[in-house]
């Protein structure tokens, strides 16, 4: 083998190891951005429950490690109704919580960002041999003034009433 090649698997070595830096420079950069959508959504969510007159406003947990239940120990800011129903705040995702359990589709959802495809609901149906055990569809962002109304009226926000649809009229 001469030097030639030995400095040309070299630089070729160089190279793919700045490439790999700068794919995971990337990545992080889609990550962070990741994070400033959903914070952004979140903002919208909390603006909305602020601009409700006093009696009306959701009551604003922040997580202090005692107190929450299991389920929401992951979140770091919740908004709380009468009922039990809430929506939390975890730094990636939003999650609504129903208090009552349900043994076929979960009454619960996660709202998240995905580059190229927005905001995303997901939620927990039950498996079948067909399709995977988890639902999953667009975010309809007007459907934040639609959420805090339900959680202030301890109505159920259900998953349907929050998805894009394929036609929708307003």
């Amino acid at each position: 083998m001469s030097w030639i090649e030995k400095e040309l698997r070299k630089r070729e070595k160089l190279e793919a190891r700045a490439q790999a830096k700068q794919d995971s420079l990337q990545h992080g950069e889609e990550e962070a951005n990741e994070h400033a959508r959903i914070q952004t959504l979140w903002a919208l969510f909390e603006a909305t429950n602020d601009a409700l007159p006093k009696k009306l406003k959701l009551q604003r947990e922040v997580a202090t490690g005692e107190g929450f239940s299991v389920e929401r120990s992951t979140f770091l800011v919740a908004l709380n109704a009468k009922n039990g129903a809430c929506l939390g705040y975890t730094g990636d995702a939003i999650r609504y919580l129903w208090p009552k359990k349900s043994l076929r589709s979960s009454n619960n959802f996660w709202i998240r960002w995905q580059p190229g495809l927005g905001y995303r609901l997901s939620r927990r149906v039950k498996p079948s041999a067909f399709r995977a055990g988890t639902e999953e569809k667009p975010f309809r962002e007007p459907a934040v003034d639609h959420i805090l109304r339900c959680l202030v009226v301890d109505r159920r926000v259900t998953f349907r009433s929050v998805r894009k649809r394929r036609f929708w009229l307003f």
